[in-house]
């Protein structure tokens, strides 16, 4: 949604902006989207949709929080957008900071997909992106180690990242698919 820029007569002539939020109905579209690739990361893992739990109040709040950088972006930087990539980075940010998601199962042989689930998501959140933005290249293959993926969510998990580091960790992701 747009930042509005007003000018009040109780501050003067002075300009400022407001944002206005999405609307209810785009706030639920992104949830799903992230439920989307949630139930994706899942199925990958061998679990099903009743092994997960994820908390749509706070996807809501990460699409908010998305879009707000966005609209930041268009005010201090030329009218620019986010783009789809540094999106998903932006959103991996968000997953790692509020972690919606968790691995609820009785099957002690699944834990272990339970330790770094918010992780594990945000990484294959990005990875996903770069291999839906690489894909119109037939000739292009996304090829991560398993080394690669680990040093990731080590740092995913371990270091304080910011919003700034993890976009440029899924620019470069997708700047170093090689054809």
């Amino acid at each position: 949604m747009p930042i509005i820029m007003t000018k009040d007569s109780n501050r003067g002539d002075e300009e400022y902006f407001a944002y206005v939020s999405p609307s209810p109905e785009e706030v639920y579209a992104g949830v799903q989207d992230i439920l989307d690739i949630f139930s994706e990361y899942l199925k990958a893992r061998g679990l099903t949709p009743l092994d997960g739990r994820a908390d749509n109040f706070i996807l809501g709040r990460i699409i908010v929080r998305v879009d707000q950088r966005n609209e930041y972006f268009k005010i201090y930087h030329a009218n620019t957008r986010l783009s789809e990539m540094r999106r998903a980075g932006l959103l991996a940010y968000w997953i790692l900071k509020y972690r919606p998601f968790g691995i609820e199962t009785a099957d002690k042989s699944k834990w272990q997909n339970k330790l770094k689930v918010n992780e594990a998501v945000a990484l294959h959140m990005i990875l996903g992106m770069v291999s839906k933005l690489a894909h119109g290249n037939s000739e292009i293959k996304l090829m991560v180690s398993p080394e690669y993926c680990r040093k990731i969510l080590h740092g995913f998990r371990e270091q304080e990242l910011s919003k700034e580091a993890f976009m440029i960790v899924a620019d470069s992701l997708l700047e170093n698919v090689r054809p």
